[in-house]
Order: C-alpha cells, then sequence, then structure tokens
C-alpha cells in the first residue's frame, strides 16, 4: 500500500515540519519524546479529543496555557496528514473530515444472530429442564426474539423487550409467508412504495382482544424466553408474572375507582423492569434475587397498578322512557289512560294558540352541564346566568350558583359558575 512508507518512513516527517516552516527546536522535542514517524504521532492521538493533552505533554505546556503557538500548529497538521493517510480513510474527503472530526460516525454493531441450530438445542434443554410445559408453535419464542434477549442481557442491559417484538413461531412463519419476493424489480418497488413492510417478525396478534388474554400471551411469551436462553429460572419469572398479571386485572371494591387500562399496564411493565436492572446493574444482585424482590417485599407493581378513579359522567335515569324509540309505550294500559297521562304531564304554555313554553329552565343552553343542578328546592335555576349571560333583573327563575359542592349539595349562592372559584363557601 502507497500509504504505508510514507506513515513509518523518518524522513517524511522531517520533511514535513520543513514544509510547514515549524519552529527550529520542534524537530528536536519530537525525536526525544520517541516520535520519529507519523504513524507514532497519530496513534498517539487517535481522536481530536485527545490532541490538547498530546501537546501539553510534548510541549511542556501548562494547563492554563492556550494551545495557539506555532509548535501547536504545526503538530496538528501533522496529525491532520497522518490521519488522512490511515487505513480505511478516504483521502478524496478531507474537507468533511477536518470540518467535523469531534463527532464520527460510528458504525452500530449488528445484534448477534442466534442460529438454528442453537435454538433448536436452547429447546431441547429447556424441554428437559421443565418437562411439564408445553411448547408449541404458538408458545414457542421466535428465533429473533430469542437472539435480541440473548444480545441484551450479554451487553449487561435489561432483557425486557417492547410487546411488539415479543412474536412467537407462529407469527414468524406468517410473517415469512407474507413477505414479498425480493426479485430486483419488486424491491425496486417496496423501496419507492409508502407501504411499510416490518423488517422483523412482529406479533401477530398485538393488543387487540381481551386484556386478560393480551396479557397473559405476552408476558408468558416472555418468561417463555428468558427460561429458554438461561437467564432465569422458570418458576421465578412465572411467580413475577402471575404477581404482575393478578394486580393488573384486579378489580376494585369501590366503584368510584376502575383497573388500569392497557397503556398504563404496558408503561407499568417497562417501569417495573427498570427497577429490576437497577438492582442488578447498581446492586450486584441476580435477576432471579431481583425478580423475587421486586414481586414479593415491594410494593412497585402494586403501586404502578393501583385503580384509577374513573371519570365523572352524567347520570341518566334508567327508567326514563326514550322519546325516540318508536315502541316506548306500555302495552298493558289502553289508550284513553296513555292519552289522560300524556295530557296530565304535558307542560302549561302561557302563550295562545299552540305555541311551546320556550323557557331559558327547559331548553338546552350551550355550555351548561348536565351535572351542574338544575333546581334548588322547587326554584329552577336559570342557565343563563349560571353562564354570566343573562342580566334580566325581572327573570323568573333564579339567579343562582348551581355547581355542586363536596358534600353533593348546590352551591346555591348568588354568583356565576365563573366566580365561583373567587366566592367563600
Amino acid at each position: 500500500m502507497a500509504h504505508r512508507p510514507r506513515l513509518d518512513d523518518p524522513a517524511v516527517l522531517e520533511a514535513l515540519l520543513t514544509q510547514y516552516s515549524a519552529p527550529d527546536d520542534l524537530a528536536a522535542k519530537l525525536k526525544s519524546a520517541g516520535y520519529n514517524t507519523l504513524s507514532a504521532l497519530v496513534f498517539a492521538a487517535p481522536d481530536v479529543a485527545d490532541e490538547p493533552q498530546l501537546l501539553r505533554s510534548l510541549l511542556s505546556l501548562p494547563a492554563p496555557t492556550e494551545l495557539t503557538t506555532p509548535a501547536c500548529s504545526a503538530v496538528r497538521r501533522l496529525l491532520m496528514e497522518a490521519r488522512l493517510l490511515l487505513p480505511g480513510v478516504p483521502p478524496s474527503l478531507p474537507a468533511a473530515t477536518s470540518a467535523a472530526p469531534s463527532a464520527p460516525m460510528p458504525s452500530q454493531p449488528a445484534v448477534p444472530k442466534l442460529s438454528t441450530a442453537e435454538l433448536s438445542q436452547l429447546r431441547t434443554d429447556f424441554m428437559a429442564a421443565y418437562p411439564g410445559e408445553l411448547l408449541n408453535s404458538a408458545t414457542t419464542p421466535c428465533l429473533e426474539m430469542c437472539a435480541a434477549i440473548k444480545h441484551l442481557h450479554d451487553s449487561a442491559c435489561s432483557p425486557w423487550l417492547p410487546w411488539r417484538q415479543r412474536a412467537s413461531e407462529a407469527d414468524r412463519a406468517a410473517w415469512s409467508e407474507s413477505r414479498r419476493p425480493r426479485s430486483d424489480g419488486q424491491l425496486l418497488r417496496a423501496l419507492l412504495s409508502d407501504e411499510f413492510e416490518a423488517p422483523a417478525p412482529t406479533s401477530a396478534a398485538g393488543l387487540n382482544g381481551p386484556l386478560e388474554s393480551v396479557l397473559r400471551r405476552n408476558l408468558s411469551l416472555f418468561a417463555t424466553a428468558l427460561a429458554m436462553t438461561k437467564i432465569t429460572h422458570l418458576i421465578t419469572i412465572k411467580r413475577f408474572t402471575e404477581k404482575f398479571i393478578s394486580t393488573a386485572l384486579a378489580v376494585p371494591l369501590d366503584p368510584s375507582l376502575r383497573p388500569p387500562t392497557l397503556n398504563e399496564i404496558l408503561a407499568a411493565d417497562r417501569a417495573v423492569w427498570i427497577s429490576v436492572h437497577e438492582l442488578v446493574r447498581d446492586h450486584s444482585w441476580s435477576l432471579e434475587d431481583a425478580l423475587n424482590e421486586i414481586s414479593t417485599c415491594r410494593q412497585d407493581i402494586s403501586a404502578l397498578l393501583q385503580p384509577r378513579p374513573r371519570t365523572s359522567k352524567a347520570h341518566a335515569d334508567p327508567n326514563a322512557p326514550n322519546p325516540r324509540a318508536p315502541n316506548n309505550r306500555r302495552p298493558d294500559r289502553s289508550r284513553s289512560a296513555r292519552n289522560d297521562e300524556a295530557r296530565k304531564h304535558a307542560p302549561k304554555s302561557k302563550g295562545r294558540g299552540r305555541g311551546k313554553d320556550r323557557s331559558d329552565a327547559s331548553s338546552s343552553v350551550p355550555g351548561f352541564d348536565a351535572a351542574w343542578f338544575h333546581k334548588i328546592g322547587k326554584r329552577e335555576l336559570c342557565k343563563r346566568y349560571a353562564l354570566g349571560k343573562c342580566s334580566n333583573p325581572n327573570c323568573r327563575y333564579a339567579h343562582l350558583c348551581p355547581l355542586p359542592l363536596p358534600s353533593g349539595k348546590p352551591c346555591g349562592q348568588k354568583h356565576t359558575v365563573a366566580e365561583h372559584k373567587n366566592t367563600a363557601h
């Protein structure tokens, strides 16, 4: 290679110092420090962040001194020239290399794949260790899932995996069958189209369906994968999983509370595994001890999956007939009885003719919450006054606040809803 003699040739270093018009004592300092070639100099500071330390030790400069001397400039030029000659760095891109040397593009290490033979051996060992477990295509984790979990564990990371990536062998078979053929023309069309194709098998069931079946499927598959890759014992992760599921599906005794939703359960699962990994990473616990600690001793699961308050809704009378229903009449009453009852409950209008009573209290006013009180005692409240829209001193309805107090009684003071917060009660 043409660049190797230049890196290891002492004459090249001396020629560059002469070309750069470096100070006379710089060559002597380099030789006394043992830097006779460009390769010896560049590997002493492989990154730009290492240059200040090299310059201070080479030129005997104290820490507060600015590195702006001619000798520092010459050494930087030597390092830049040597980096361009290193293998793997194209010499045609000196501007891009020098423009942003402190932010190289690190290559993302690929996740080591688990071979089919290794997965088959892991499955055989799993069946030998747990002969009572049933493994079929729906309960066996796929190759990609086991490889990802094993890679996370070997990298000293939390083995937690997103639920969408927890795929079984049946999911992997469905994904393989749905993949498009990889001819050149179809590959080009796939790249140009907007349709998304999953690069790896994902859960076919996803997060749809009954809550309990979704929880048991994803968590049981994850527990089997952890035991199959020999990260933890099956009974330990099953005890942890059952504690999580039973807490998430517990029905609150208070009717004003509700159990957590699926999105809240997903967030709780992630937070619980963060707590487990903190014990393993920060306190050098084993994974099995951390799982037992979180599931039996600490209250992380109960706190994250505690019941939530229900949202308040307007309670309708279940016995009230629906006026829009065509068959809302009772068949056990005669027509005369129905007419008499309808005539009895019909509103009395004060106008002439067949006009309707367009009162503020009976009509719906936009902005008036159905949970507010409509009456206080026998007095009907003015809805427009509650919203600050009625200033008629001769209004036939009561100008009182309709908001309910914490005791369940209406406020009843003479102010609007907007003034309720600033009024003492």
